[in-house]
């Protein structure tokens, strides 16, 4: 028996899917705990009430906001029946709004629907996959002591084998940030590479543009344009067509921004700044690769230029 140990919550995850009327909830899941589990994870019921005691083993739900929406749409859900694994339950409560994911094994809260511990363990016939179990210490000076005594118990359980993880909410975080780290160096790397790609596509566009107006450049300089006239009008029109695939990038993003927030519960946000920023790249790799094909246009010698066929 681990030492130290106050409030347990466990949270099982139980396949199938929850449907009310001829509506199913495709975008979400359905997780068996125990009614201790708000006050572990600082949430809050909207409406309503959470699990107690007294449900485990009965067929009641607390539901997200996000699956309220889904399947209720702007009709009040307490009260209402939603049918999942052929059992019928009554919804007691709604969350309030999580805006994030807990740290727990990366459960949507706004997308769950929480049943009694029992009742879940009884659908999946004593097989509900166990994702997490968490643990307030009695005593908060004791969580390294907590922590190793849950581990020991654990390991006599598991018969030796540590296929699990005891962690403590600081090193909880701790992985989070290193994977948020991760991914952000993974996307800078990409759009560093998209960057590159996209400045290589507009300088070859550009020493084409050079090459085919090769006669225009000659004309040009034949009634007294300079070479710092050149140089600039073939700069410009780099920089106006790195802003057009700039643009086009947007409102890309745009649509798929809207496309997201019609047909799933995420809420993505392109904000002002992102877009800002975007265009000032835009024209910063404009004026980087077009540097080049500028100059070579702006070298050309107006008599050569204007024998060139």
């Amino acid at each position: 028996k681990a030492e130290n140990v106050g409030m347990v919550a466990s949270m099982s995850l139980v396949n199938g899917v929850a449907t009310y009327e001829d509506k199913r909830l495709d975008n979400g899941v359905v997780v068996a705990t125990t009614a201790n589990l708000p006050e572990l994870t600082n949430q809050t019921v909207d409406f309503g009430e959470f699990l107690t005691d007294h449900d485990e083993g009965r067929f009641f739900a607390v539901i997200g906001p996000g699956v309220a929406e889904q399947l209720f749409g702007e009709n009040v859900p307490i009260g209402k029946s939603i049918d999942f694994r052929g059992q019928r339950f009554t919804v007691k409560g709604v969350m309030t709004k999580f805006d994030s994911t807990p740290l727990v094994s990366g459960i949507d809260f706004n997308n769950s629907v929480f049943i009694s511990y029992a009742t879940g363990k009884a659908l999946s016939e004593g097989n509900a996959q166990v994702v997490q179990i968490l643990v307030k210490p009695a005593e908060a000076e004791g969580v390294d002591r907590t922590q190793a005594s849950i581990e020991s118990a654990l390991l006599q359980t598991h018969g030796g084998q540590q296929d699990f993880s005891v962690l403590k909410q600081d090193e909880t975080i701790s992985a989070a940030g290193n994977i948020l780290t991760i991914l952000t160096a993974l996307v800078a790397a990409v759009a560093t590479i998209s960057l590159v790609v996209g400045g290589i596509g507009v300088m070859n566009i550009m020493l084409v543009s050079v090459t085919e107006r090769t006669q225009e450049i000659g004309i040009r300089k034949a009634v007294g344009a300079t070479n710092h006239q050149i140089l600039m009008q073939f700069l410009v029109e780099s920089m106006v067509l790195s802003l057009a695939g700039g643009a086009l990038g947007v409102l890309l993003a745009l649509v798929i921004n809207f496309v997201l927030r019609v047909t799933t519960s995420l809420e993505p946000v392109l904000s002002p700044i992102v877009i800002v920023v975007a265009m000032l790249m835009s024209l910063v790799v404009g004026v980087i690769f077009g540097v080049v094909p500028a100059m070579k246009a702006a070298r050309k010698h107006p008599i050569d230029a204007l024998r060139f066929e």
